[in-house]
Order: C-alpha cells, then sequence, then structure tokens
C-alpha cells in the first residue's frame, strides 16, 4: 500500500480516562511503528510552523498548522527508524562542530550564549537541542546514503541537460507555489478529479494559497504551498518544465509524479549574470554591538585611512571566535553570503572595506581580504551540469522514497484532532 494506515480509536475503546489524558501536555497523539509522537511535541511543532507563516506574511489556523506539524513529525520518524535501521549513528563531535558553525551563523561567542538563546528562540534546553541537531545531522546522512549516492547521472544525461536547456550557463530563479493532491493507483481517477476542481476554482479567481492551505498534501501547505525563491538547479525537473513556461502570477498545467499530481503558480521569476564563473571571497570584520554605530563610523574612517584592521579587531571586536584569527571568517562563495552582506559585501573591492553593516546580532566592519573568480572552462561546465542532473534526480527520488517508507509504514493516529492528515484507508 502507498498510503500511510490510519487506525482509527473509535469511541468504544477509548475510555473517559484515556479522553481526559489525551488532554494533558504529554499525552501520545499517534505512534509512528514503535515510536511515539506526543501532543507537547506536536504543539512545538505548530507553533514553529505559524511562527514562519506569519514571518512569510501567511496566516492560517492552529488546526492547519498542528495537521501541517504531525505531518512533519511522522517523516522525521520514519527517517529516523531508517537510520537505525542501517546503523547509522552520528558521533557527539560531529554534534559539537555543527554547534560551533551555529554560534559562528548567528555571531555567538560561547556555549553560554547559545543556550541562552536555543531558550529564548524555541523554548528548549540545550540537551534537547542537541539532539534536535544530532536528528538533523542523522537525516541529512540517510539523503546521502540512502539516495544521493544511489542516484547515477550518465553522460547522455548531462550532455541532453547542456542541449536542451535554454541557455543552460545562465542562472534563473522562480519563485512558486504548489498544492499537492496525494494519489496512487487505488485512487487516481478521484484524486486527479478533485485537483482539476480545484484548477478551475483558482482560474475563476479564487486565491491559490488560501486554497494550497486547506487542501493540500504538500509539506509547505502551511505556507500557503509557498516554495520560497529557488534557483533552477534546485528545482524537480517536472517542476521546473512548467515553471519556465509560465508568466507571472500564471498558473500551470497538471503535473503527474509518483506521489500524485501537482499545481504549480508562478509568484516572481529572476535572471542572474552568466556563469562565467563563481566569485569565492575571503571576507574577516571586526563586530561591535548594536548601540555603537557612531564608533563604528569612526573605526571606518580610521580604517580607510591606513588604520592597522587586525590591531582594531584585536582591541574592539567583541567575536571572540574570530578575534582569534584576526577577524578572519573564511570563505564564501559570493552567492551564499547571508542576506545583510549579500547587498554591499560584494561590491567591495579586493583589500578594501565595507560601509558598516547591521545584522541581526550587531554591526559589521567587513574587509574582503582575497578575491577568487573560478572559470567555467568546458571541463568544469560538465561538472557544473553533472552537478545540477545529480541534484533534480535525487530530489525526485527523495519524494518517491519518502513514500515508499509511508507505505510500509504502520501509523497509529489516536487523537482525532490530528486524524485529518491522513486519509483514512482500510487494508
Amino acid at each position: 500500500m502507498k498510503n500511510l494506515v490510519l487506525v482509527w480509536i473509535v469511541s468504544a475503546v477509548i475510555s473517559a480516562p484515556m479522553a481526559i489524558a489525551d488532554k494533558k501536555i504529554n499525552s501520545i497523539i499517534a505512534v509512528v511503528n514503535n515510536d511515539s509522537i506526543s501532543r507537547l511535541q506536536a504543539e512545538r511543532e505548530a507553533a514553529n510552523i505559524l511562527k514562519i507563516a506569519r514571518q512569510n506574511g501567511n496566516t492560517l489556523s492552529f488546526e492547519e498548522a498542528s495537521r501541517n506539524a504531525l505531518e512533519s513529525l511522522i517523516a522525521k520518524r520514519l527517517q529516523l527508524q531508517r537510520a537505525r535501521l542501517l546503523g547509522i549513528a552520528i558521533p557527539d563531535h560531529a554534534v559539537e562542530r555543527r554547534l560551533a558553525e551555529l554560534r559562528a551563523e548567528w555571531e555567538i561567542a560561547d556555549g553560554a550564549a547559545l543556550a541562552q538563546k536555543v531558550k529564548e528562540r524555541f523554548g528548549i534546553t540545550m540537551k534537547k537541542f542537541r539532539e534536535a541537531v544530532r536528528d538533523e545531522i542523522t537525516i541529512q546522512a540517510v539523503y546521502y546514503n540512502e539516495i544521493f549516492i544511489q542516484t547515477p547521472v550518465s553522460d547522455e544525461e548531462v550532455t541532453h541537460f547542456l542541449q536542451t536547456e535554454t541557455d543552460a550557463t545562465q542562472k534563473r530563479q522562480y519563485h512558486l507555489r504548489h498544492i499537492l493532491i496525494a494519489a496512487d493507483e487505488s485512487n487516481k481517477v478521484q484524486k486527479r478529479t478533485e485537483i482539476e476542481a480545484l484548477r478551475a476554482r483558482v482560474i475563476a479567481g479564487e486565491d491559490f494559497a488560501s486554497l494550497a492551505k486547506t487542501h493540500s498534501d504538500g509539506g509547505n501547505a502551511a505556507n500557503g504551498g509557498d516554495l520560497g525563491a529557488r534557483e533552477s538547479d534546485n528545482i524537480p525537473t517536472p517542476f521546473l518544465t512548467e515553471a519556465k513556461n509560465l508568466r507571472i502570477g500564471e498558473l500551470s498545467r497538471i503535473v503527474e509524479t509518483a506521489r500524485g499530481f501537482h499545481l504549480l503558480q508562478l509568484i516572481d521569476a529572476k535572471r542572474s549574470s552568466l556563469r562565467e564563473g563563481v566569485d569565492r571571497i575571503k571576507l574577516s570584520h571586526l563586530f561591535l554591538p548594536l548601540e555603537k554605530k557612531d564608533f563604528a563610523e569612526q573605526l571606518r574612517k580610521e580604517i580607510e585611512v591606513g588604520g592597522d584592521f587586525n590591531a582594531l579587531v584585536q582591541k574592539h571586536s567583541i567575536d571572540s571566535i574570530s578575534v582569534e584569527k584576526n577577524g578572519d571568517l573564511g570563505w564564501f562563495n559570493v552567492h551564499d553570503l547571508p542576506d545583510y552582506f549579500a547587498t554591499t559585501v560584494p561590491t567591495v573591492k579586493e583589500g578594501g572595506i565595507s560601509p558598516v553593516i547591521e545584522s541581526p546580532f550587531g554591526l559589521h566592519l567587513v574587509r574582503v581580504v582575497e578575491i577568487n573568480k573560478q572559470e567555467l572552462n568546458a571541463e568544469k561546465t560538465q561538472e557544473w551540469a553533472r552537478g545540477i542532473v545529480h541534484e533534480r534526480k535525487a530530489l525526485e527520488n527523495r519524494l518517491e522514497w519518502l513514500e515508499q517508507l509511508r507505505g510500509s509504514a504502520h501509523i497509529i493516529v489516536l487523537d482525532p484532532e490530528y486524524a485529518g492528515i491522513i486519509n483514512q484507508e482500510n487494508e
């Protein structure tokens, strides 16, 4: 079976004490094979989904968020169970390395400050956060071992990509919304009718995002089906084929995949500069508190007239990690720079200093230490194209792989409030 098995616990089985227990914050609301999901876990996940939706300017009910939360938690349990079956165990040093990366990314000086930020941002202890980080790394390892390295790419596929992609050396970005109606062989006709009806409603003037929230089986339903702005090499091939032929605001044809039927709406499309090469840039910075903007401007002027950047970093920067290396932040791909650096730093010449940059963490004076432009010759173009084809195929295979995991899973939803996330189906 391709669908999850839903076992309803009917009123004859649920006693009064159990009904009361269901309302307790630590009650079990679902079981995934031998693993349980508690109400507390689901409500925390739902709260996070609501927070992300608000940040993206979307609105949804707590019931909608709760259903999406259960979908996310079930998928996570299935992947972690697969990791245990494969014997994948993430060592402590890998977790600590990831925590160190997060401290650098969030501009946090030490472990105590990280614990405080985790408590404020996620409402959990560092012990729980470490477990979450370990789970994240584990799921990435499962994806790499089960899907990515198992996805072959032939020379013929690379050649076909270069021959058929319009301006293959041009980087494009598409911002899409998405509705998924999950289907298998047993209900394909019915589900096709459902998505055709949704498409007709959008054409008639109904809001795509609202319909996605209430009808989509996709993981982004809580955000109105918003897939975000993605580069063309990070979009599954069937979606990209449609996106290329859409105008802004236009609706796609119905797309059929192993998961079911999809509907897309193009929100925006952009074209970047030609891929003549990939700029890599080495940076260092002097980091100050937000309230010291005047002082930051003063230091910038001092550096511009010949002041010793390294000495000023040692004396004034509050980033204890980078201070030890004279403010060194290492190498970045220009396209991977944080948003607050992305609009300013690439315009600074090699050896130059940026204007004062404000981020959510403080003030930065960024020095461009070195710029490395990697030219794309024929060999590198082939390598680049192979990487795109590989990523696309792996993304498509992951969706099918997750469906297979679900198809062989035994899911019991104990709480009727959450049962709507899975279609009821009797064996």
